[in-house]
């Protein structure tokens, strides 16, 4: 990448690397030549998910575990959310691609867009640390954060269950294997058992329908993770 176009998008973004090619690496898919983008994504998957870990323990301190965990993943794996973000930064003109790279598919071409904007908050961590991030962070997704309770919203049972059967995969199955509390507060905890995961992927709530949530939400959260 030249200066000229290194110089524009240190603008972009708002922040200049003190190594460029982490910038160079964090924009690079791995159908082209060299270092690629992929392990820099997971390590900004995991610092986006602290970051906002952080931010919803500070904003909402009456919410609920589950609360939580609910509006974060709806934020953290939500790649339409990411995409949008990656498309005000003009991110698809600076990403470098084999030219057989079909960018007429839609699904693949914003895909890579928002896993490169999660390269991008690795990149700045491991440039400038966690305060870097989470600067870099408040930048450009301050304006999804003023609505987060519309991830709490989200169905991540139906969500996961679209997932699965997309991937031709049986559908979950929840039990519920443990209820505490007081009889007027109790706390219910249900797993989510999935072909595709060796282990159950548990969750508590307030209420089974909660709880089954949490559990969906986190087995969607690993899913990703590990496929997409």
């Amino acid at each position: 990448m030249n200066t000229n176009r290194i110089n524009s998008l240190t603008e972009i973004l708002g922040y200049s690397f003190n190594d460029p090619s982490l910038l160079q690496r964090a924009l690079t898919h791995r159908s082209a030549d060299g270092p690629h983008y992929e392990t820099l994504e997971f390590l900004g998957d995991g610092i986006l998910s602290a970051i906002v870990s952080s931010y919803l323990f500070e904003s909402l301190p009456d919410a609920s575990e589950g609360e939580l965990t609910l509006k974060r993943i709806g934020i953290v794996n939500n790649h339409q959310a990411l995409f949008s973000v990656a498309k005000r930064m003009k991110i698809g003109d600076f990403i470098v691609v084999d030219k057989g790279f079909v960018k007429s598919n839609k699904r693949a071409w914003q895909n890579l867009l928002a896993n490169t904007v999660e390269a991008l908050i690795g990149a700045v961590y491991l440039d400038g640390g966690m305060s870097a991030a989470t600067e870099f962070f408040y930048r450009h997704f301050s304006s999804l954060l003023k609505d987060v309770s519309v991830a709490a919203h989200t169905n991540f049972k139906s969500l996961l269950q679209e997932y699965l059967q997309s991937r031709s995969q049986s559908v979950p199955r929840y039990e519920t294997i443990e209820v505490q509390g007081r009889d007027h507060e109790p706390v219910f905890t249900v797993q989510c058992h999935i072909e595709m995961l060796r282990q159950p992927i548990s969750g508590t709530g307030q209420t089974v329908k909660e709880a089954q949530q949490v559990a969906a939400g986190r087995a969607y959260e690993l899913l990703c993770r590990r496929t997409d």
